[in-house]
């Protein structure tokens, strides 16, 4: 009977509309229903949809004779023709589709099919104006499912549809899942709640790509991916600026949840997103927001800048005519640092202060006179204290005593100049305590030191690199991932035993107990060189890792493409530790051989391990960010605010 009816709702709202009035009925209606008055047209009747038209039938059942029922259902529903009689004729088609034993309940779901395609139809060409009527007329109807195509049509076409519509359709769940993008957008503006749910699944998809990741944590590099490829192949990417469209409201909402989530988690990759998401919407030529971003020019500026893998002069005048023109204490600037402090434009720069620094010793220029120089390293000083001045609020870009450029620099510099004369086999001299000194208390100097120190692991240079990675073994160094990650990339390449000794044996596997980026940056470079390492050394690298109380679930997928890796190399009979390390083996039954007497050290009992590895069962595998993380954080002003 409720495939049967259907059609009638067409006919009862016109109805209504020539009675004067629009009758607005809940999505499921539930009131108790009228009687089945028979041998009469003129009472009202009662649409026969869902919950409520079950129960208007069930009702007639128990009170009448089922033939009875069915006889005035069919005279009060059925399609007739328009006649005054008291009892109208039936339609003579439906005698001739009785005759060829067409269904009725087919006849009548075809009609309705028909009749709301022709609705639809006409949905599409209604001016703006008219939507909002034509709405309020079939919205109550929008819980039945043979007539939601009406009402998604109206409210795909529809621009700005009235709240309270969007708050019912966003307290019912299974009417929200179904809702265009455009119908969504508009309840995301009204409902923050429910644009947090949509967005963070897609940022911890984001945060957590592993090719991505890689490639931005790289300092040390030649070829550069093009930042607009980049973008375009990045799914998580693509799918936020979808749902942004062309709503600036949305767009200041996400905004605010990097610039939180930055803040809160200290993850760089917030400030990626921070210039990825504008970048993306202009690649998409999206002119309703990024023109309206006072940021835009120079991220574009500085996107070109990482694209080309230099910064030129041109563009270092274009930068400072766009920061120059923000002023003090403008939120604005908390932004521009985040995407400085993007790590693939932060490298960049690095990179560029670097190269100048040997242009300089080239040139035997200084590099006080260098402007270039000195503009590049007051951007990634931005950049740097972002985390700061965001959280803190404090907008102004940080303090310089001029001794980066007259102090650090200069001796950086004969630092680079003693590398160029220096002899292969010639110690260097030692290292100045005041070099150090800097790099613990400017960020600025500890990145471009850093970068300093990878140009001599890839130069080979043997001492020299004991002499900087001594100096250099401090907590905040052993956790960068950029640098660690760098060192190891280019270290793989390199089959100079004595250069790998200095970094794996004497640097990183001494500290892989305190840092879990060295965990896993150690296991990378066993995956990817063990071919020539021998299985002694093999065992020895793994021994010394698995005996420290680094949290093995979060290292598990690594160990276990490892144990695929080297399948034929280790097994339970010569490498009992790394079984017990993952939970697959009881107590070891076998010692490791060992090749030095710092592996011979480093030991621990079975069930030492076998603790350390039960104490870290429950740590997260992946880096989940969650609506905690957004919280806290003060309101930032949109950025179609005068100020920003």
């Amino acid at each position: 009977e409720r495939l049967l009816l259907t059609h009638e709702v067409v006919m009862e709202q016109q109805q209504q509309e020539k009675g004067g009035g629009v009758a607005v009925l809940p999505p499921t209606p539930t009131p108790a229903p009228p009687p089945v008055v028979s041998g009469s047209t003129h009472h009202q009747r009662y649409p026969l949809l869902g919950k409520g038209g079950a129960e208007y039938i069930r009702h007639a059942l128990s009170t009448k004779q089922p033939r009875q029922v069915f006889e005035d259902i069919q005279t009060l529903y059925g399609l007739h023709l328009p006649t005054d009689e008291e009892q109208p004729s039936r339609l003579p088609v439906l005698d001739l589709l009785d005759l060829h034993k067409v269904p009725r309940a087919k006849v009548y779901m075809q009609l309705l099919m028909h009749l709301r395609d022709r609705l639809v139809q006409r949905i599409e060409t209604l001016p703006q104006e008219e939507l909002d009527s034509i709405l309020e007329t079939t919205f109550p109807f929008i819980a039945y499912e043979e007539l939601q195509d009406v009402q998604m049509a109206i409210l795909r076409r529809h621009t700005s549809i009235p709240h309270a519509f969007l708050q019912q359709i966003s307290a019912t769940p299974d009417l929200y899942a179904i809702c265009p993008l455009q119908v969504q957008r508009q309840i995301w503006q009204i409902n923050e709640d429910l644009f947090r749910d949509k967005v963070f699944p897609l940022l911890n998809q984001y945060i957590n790509s592993a090719e991505f990741d890689s490639c931005m944590n790289e300092m040390h590099v030649d070829d550069i991916p093009d930042p607009t490829k980049r973008r375009e192949q990045n799914v998580a990417l693509q799918k936020l600026v979808n749902m942004i469209g062309t709503s600036v409201t949305l767009y200041n909402m996400m905004l605010h949840f990097f610039r939180t989530l930055f803040v809160n988690t200290k993850n760089l990759h917030f400030c990626t997103m921070r210039a990825e998401i504008l970048m993306a919407l202009h690649d998409a030529g999206v002119t309703a927001i990024y023109e309206v971003d006072p940021c835009h020019k120079f991220a574009w500026c500085l996107d070109a800048c990482v694209r080309d893998n230099t910064v030129e002069p041109r563009r270092i005048k274009e930068m400072q005519t766009y920061f120059d023109a923000i002023g003090g204490g403008d939120p604005v600037l908390g932004d521009l640092a985040m995407i400085v402090n993007d790590p693939f434009a932060a490298h960049t720069l690095v990179r560029n202060i670097f190269n100048l620094l040997c242009e300089l010793v080239d040139q035997e220029g200084m590099p006080r006179t260098n402007t270039a120089l000195a503009y590049i390293s007051q951007l990634l000083n931005l950049g740097l204290h972002a985390p700061a001045m965001i959280e803190h609020q404090n907008f102004a870009v940080p303090a310089d005593d001029g001794t980066l450029v007259s102090v650090f620099f200069p001796m950086l510099a004969i630092r680079i100049l003693e590398d160029m004369v220096r002899e292969d086999e010639e110690l260097p001299s030692p290292l100045d305590p005041d070099l150090v000194a800097f790099c613990e208390k400017s960020p600025l100097a500890n990145k471009v030191t850093l970068y300093y120190v990878l140009t001599r692991v890839q130069a080979k240079d043997v001492p020299g690199v004991k002499d900087l990675l001594t100096a250099m073994a401090t907590p905040t160094i052993l956790q960068d991932v950029s640098f660690i990650q760098s060192l190891i990339t280019l270290l793989i390449p390199i089959k100079d035993a004595q250069i790998r000794t200095v970094v794996i044996d004497e640097y990183l596997l001494p500290h892989a107990h305190s840092s879990l980026v060295v965990h896993k940056q150690l296991l990378r470079f066993i995956i990817t060189v063990h071919a020539r390492l021998s299985t002694r050394e093999v065992l020895h690298y793994l021994q010394v890792l698995t005996s420290v109380s680094t949290d093995s679930d979060k290292l598990r997928s690594i160990y276990e493409m490892l144990l695929e890796r080297l399948s034929t190399r280790i097994s339970e009979h010569n490498a009992p530790f790394l079984f017990v390390y993952l939970g697959l083996l009881g107590q070891p039954s076998q010692e490791l051989p060992t090749t030095t007497a710092e592996a011979s050290e480093s030991e621990s009992t079975g069930g030492e391990v076998q603790q350390q590895a039960e104490e870290t069962l429950s740590a997260p595998t992946t880096t989940n960010i969650s609506a905690g993380d957004a919280d806290t954080s003060p309101q930032p002003p949109p950025i179609d605010h005068p100020h920003s």
